[in-house]
């Protein structure tokens, strides 16, 4: 049972890397089992397709990615430093899975119900009191009136978009996968600066 457990997790760590590197497209059943340092005929057996295995390991990471957001969401924490760390937060997570966004939209339109009870169990009290934090500070003139669902959406939007976008621009603008890292890097600091000049009082 031990060695079985080793084995699956040897073999998630090693679909990570090689996903992270080479997308779901580029990336080989024979790749993960070479970097697992297993044959692919026992690859199989643990796990039956790549799609299979994309799937148990991006839901594993965005479930990571909620929890870790509602912990930011749900703190008594003032507004701004809410905000900088939700941008911290979502592009160290993006960076590290440019993938998600792409996944999280197809699982909107495939299974809108699972994506929801997932998202409720981790973010439902988490946004509730983030909105509560948000009213407060705007009835005490701290930040300037905003509905809190309208922050909460620029926040997600503005760190998200460009991960969708990135291989069009990339496309469009003749851009190297080099300008995109360090267009991806700074774009935390112009978010936070957008968002915190957007609601100053």
């Amino acid at each position: 049972m031990i060695e079985t457990q080793d084995t699956e997790q040897k073999i998630l760590e090693a679909a990570r890397k090689i996903f992270l590197k080479k997308g779901l497209s580029g990336a080989r059943m024979q790749d993960i089992a070479n970097e697992a340092g297993i044959n692919k005929a026992l690859l199989h057996y643990y796990y039956r397709s790549k799609d299979k295995l994309f799937e148990i390991v991006f839901i594993e990471h965005k479930q990571k990615m909620f929890e870790n957001m509602s912990k930011i969401l749900g703190s008594d924490k003032s507004v701004s430093e809410i905000i900088e760390l939700v941008i911290e937060q979502e592009q160290d997570s993006l960076r590290e899975m440019p993938m998600m966004p792409l996944f999280i939209m197809n699982e909107i339109h495939k299974r809108p119900e699972k994506l929801a009870e997932i998202h409720n169990f981790y973010m439902k009290d988490a946004s509730k009191k983030f909105f509560e934090t948000v009213k407060k500070e705007v009835a005490e003139g701290k930040i300037k009136p905003i509905n809190p669902l309208d922050l909460l959406m620029n926040l997600v939007s503005l760190n998200v978009f460009p991960y969708l976008a990135c291989p069009m621009f990339m496309q469009v603008l003749d851009m190297t996968q080099e300008d995109v890292d360090a267009f991806l890097e700074n774009r935390r600091h112009t978010i936070k600066e957008f968002i915190m000049n957007a609601i100053k009082p």
